[in-house]
């Protein structure tokens, strides 16, 4: 029987107890029109025996994949049977009634492709997330969307060809990142609504309270990323601009305030973009 939703986890190494958060959202779930597919990358597999107790509360795939976000995301994808995809981490989870409130949504507004809101526990958002709901286009899209944020009519999805496999992490490319941006970006391109809201909401911890250092990290080998695709999908220069100059500006405020994580968050930020602007749009290896 076909699925309204297939999720798509596509891991590297997961964190036991993080994917066990996952499942257990998942089990609590007041319906269950869903499958879950995990594509795993690690050798030896470690989902597989987390995944063992949850067969019986809803259907659940497993498959391995070699080293590459995107591909494993494709690949999943061709054994799925729901309507729409969605692409969890295997770090997030759902309110109890996620599915109904995105069935309801889709259902009334008969949207192709959804994005929507990712946040804590708290309702604390992990990023800078637009608060009115709307039409995406590539300008604002930038707050509108994360991997986990996204649903995807499968037939749409096959239409793009997938996330592109040479953007987002494991992709032996300079670009480690943005392939959730850049898909929607793909679709507005083609002339293809993207409607977001932020009523709709995946909850996720917020990584620098996590991890204080894991935004410095992620400044360094994802921002190449952002200034790829201003390029790739020709952002006026003013707009380019505009994006680096504020990461300046907030590089001698942290100064003053001597924060030196933000100090270099803000510094490898707008180095990475200038660089990836620069970069030719033909993909360089690492």
């Amino acid at each position: 029987m076909n699925k309204k939703f297939s999720l798509i986890l596509a891991t590297y190494n997961p964190d036991p107890k993080l994917l066990l958060r996952l499942l257990e959202s998942l089990s609590r779930q007041t319906i269950k029109n869903f499958e879950l597919i995990i594509v795993e990358q690690t050798i030896p597999p470690v989902a597989k025996n987390i995944i063992e107790n949850f067969h019986h509360d809803f259907d659940i795939l497993f498959f391995t994949s070699k080293k590459g976000l995107s591909r494993s995301r494709n690949l999943g994808s061709t054994y799925a049977n729901g309507q729409f995809l969605l692409f969890p981490d295997d770090d997030c989870w759902y309110d109890d009634d996620f599915f109904h409130t995105i069935t309801k949504y889709i259902d009334t507004e008969k949207n192709k492709i959804l994005t929507f809101r990712a946040a804590n526990d708290e309702d604390i958002n992990i990023a800078k997330f637009d608060t009115t709901s709307g039409f995406c286009n590539k300008f604002n899209i930038w707050k509108r969307v994360s991997s986990i944020s996204l649903c995807i009519e499968k037939t749409t999805f096959d239409s793009l060809l997938g996330f592109n496999e040479n953007l987002g992490l494991g992709s032996g490319t300079l670009t480690s990142a943005c392939e959730d941006i850049e898909l929607p970006l793909r679709a507005i391109c083609n002339k293809i609504d993207v409607k977001y809201t932020p009523t709709i909401v995946a909850r996720h911890d917020i990584p620098i309270k996590r991890d204080p250092k894991l935004v410095i990290h992620r400044a360094k080998n994802h921002m190449f990323s952002v200034g790829y695709l201003y390029k790739k999908y020709d952002y006026p220069i003013r707009f380019v601009i505009f994006s680096i100059s504020k990461n300046i500006v907030a590089l001698a405020l942290y100064s003053i305030r001597l924060n030196t994580t933000m100090v270099k968050y803000h510094y490898y930020t707008a180095i990475g973009k200038f660089k990836g602007y620069l970069a030719n749009t033909k993909l360089n290896k690492n």
